[in-house]
């Protein structure tokens, strides 16, 4: 037994020997490393680079620019579909929708926009307004104007309006939803003329789109 007791003691110390020679080992490791460290670091900063901070700065902005789109960059949108109505040209068309509330309208969607054009209307039924988005194909070429002379008023600054000629034509109704059968949405509430372009449809939520109202007269023109 005594031994046995013995032998492990031995054991113990030896193992013991061995851990702090591994220490001293680690240390002197450690400070060969960091002296080739500081070693490296002398030898790089005898190095310059006198473009280094331009061409850096240029590589960033180059990059900044490819990530940014011009101002004046084009986007291009292909409509969804178009509108039916009884209006064949701008005179014959309501100034606000409520003129003529019961005059009956239909959006149709392409089936170029989606496969199944049914599908994306599924759920619109749930909703009695949408709002339509769509192209004032018929006064595109006469331009904007930077101010309106509405109907009994004085001239306005044409964003203060909601004239058709603007820098973007593009327009904008909150209609009434009667029925949606495959393909075509009929609404009331028509201020569009027959063949308008749609660029896109979204249902109307009184809780997001209906603020306390403030506005003057000339806001509905």
């Amino acid at each position: 037994m005594s031994d046995s007791l013995e032998y492990y003691q031995n054991q113990i110390a030896l193992t013991r020997t061995e851990l702090k020679n591994l220490r001293q080992k680690l240390a002197a490791l450690k400070h060969e490393h960091s002296e080739e460290i500081k070693t490296v670091k002398t030898m790089l900063s005898g190095f310059q680079c006198a473009n280094c901070i331009e061409t850096a700065a240029a590589y960033i902005s180059n990059q900044q620019s490819l990530d940014t789109p011009s101002p004046s960059e084009d986007i291009s949108y292909s409509p969804i579909g178009y509108i039916e109505t009884t209006f064949e040209n701008k005179p014959a068309v309501p100034g606000q929708p409520l003129v003529l509330s019961n005059a009956k309208g239909v959006v149709v969607l392409n089936t170029d926009a989606f496969n199944n054009p049914e599908h994306a209307l599924s759920d619109l039924e749930d909703f009695s307004h949408m709002w339509i988005i769509y192209h004032f194909h018929s006064t595109a070429s006469s331009g904007p104007r930077p101010k309106i002379s509405p109907p009994g008023g004085e001239k306005s600054q044409v964003f203060a309006t909601r004239s058709l000629h603007r820098p973007c034509p593009i327009g904008l109704s909150l209609v009434k939803i009667h029925s949606i059968e495959g393909n075509k949405i009929i609404f009331y509430d028509v201020d569009m003329i027959n063949g308008t372009p749609v660029l896109d449809i979204k249902p109307f939520i009184p809780l997001y789109d209906f603020p306390k109202p403030s506005y003057s007269y000339m806001s509905f023109v």
